[in-house]
């Protein structure tokens, strides 16, 4: 998949969420629109497991211009991801 080239690795995982099952979780775990809530970077730690709900985030990120969520820029996520990949 073209977009998993912007962050390699094999703890990267990225979905195409054609059922929108993302979009509905999403959106009632951060408070959002089902509008709004796609195409963000979630931040889980190590290990996490998603059951029913998605696990608690530690962090994420959004480049939509959204009043809530981090602001993605390379820095802040290298920043939020620095302590988890050592």
């Amino acid at each position: 998949m073209r977009s998993s080239a912007y962050m390699p690795g094999e703890r990267v995982v990225n979905f195409w969420d054609v059922w929108k099952f993302g979009t509905r979780n999403y959106s009632e775990q951060l408070g959002l629109s089902q509008y709004d809530a796609w195409d963000l970077f979630a931040v889980y730690e190590p290990g996490a497991v998603w059951r029913d709900t998605p696990p608690p985030l530690l962090t994420w990120f959004q480049n939509r211009g959204l009043d809530k969520g981090e602001t993605y820029t390379m820095e802040a996520m290298e920043e939020a991801l620095l302590p988890w990949l050592k």
